[in-house]
């Protein structure tokens, strides 16, 4: 099975310096281009993040710049639907 060479770990938040399962961390800025070359990684993995994104057109498009032909994007967001969704609507903050 193959491995990942180096997992490169991307936030807005300074809070990605503490992830310790990264081997690099990078601080990213809203509106800006992604800081890597064309056709850098071989997969990205993105964790709930478009639901919290203005414009995941734009994103999408700079993962597909940076993503490698052949190469695998995987993006998980929450379903409205899904027990976890339905929960916490059900709920008053």
């Amino acid at each position: 099975m193959p491995h990942a060479a180096k997992v490169v770990g991307c936030d807005v938040d300074e809070a990605v310096f503490k992830n310790r399962s990264s081997d690099e961390t990078v601080k990213v800025e809203i509106g800006k281009k992604l800081p890597f070359e064309d056709g850098s990684f071989g997969a990205i993995v993105s964790d709930y993040t478009f639901e919290h994104i203005a414009n995941p057109e734009e994103v999408a498009q700079e993962f597909d710049r940076i993503l490698k032909p052949g190469g695998w994007i995987c993006a998980r967001t929450p379903n409205k639907w899904g027990y976890l969704s339905v929960l916490t609507r059900m709920i008053k903050n």
